[in-house]
């Protein structure tokens, strides 16, 4: 899996979540996953201007990352938990 489809599939779970009712608190990749997620930021560079900036080092779409063995996966969190 590359970078951008690992950004797609994210994107893609969180949004399946929300419209059935549901928010996310994190998403958890593997080790491998994380740095592919990384050095795809560090090629990318700093956004330009005012726009908003969806992959940190430690969130994707404003979520936490956990790095945990496993399928990529969206966490579920309770209403008015997380951002």
């Amino acid at each position: 899996m590359r970078a951008e489809e690992i950004i797609a599939e994210v994107y893609r779970q969180k949004k399946d979540l929300a419209e059935s009712g549901g928010e996310a608190r994190g998403v958890t990749m593997s080790m491998a996953q994380w740095r592919m997620l990384r050095d795809y930021r560090a090629r990318l560079g700093d956004p330009p201007g005012d726009m908003p900036d969806y992959l940190q080092e430690d969130s994707l779409f404003g979520l936490e990352i956990f790095i945990e063995p496993g399928p990529l996966r969206i966490l579920p969190g309770q209403r008015g938990e997380g951002s």
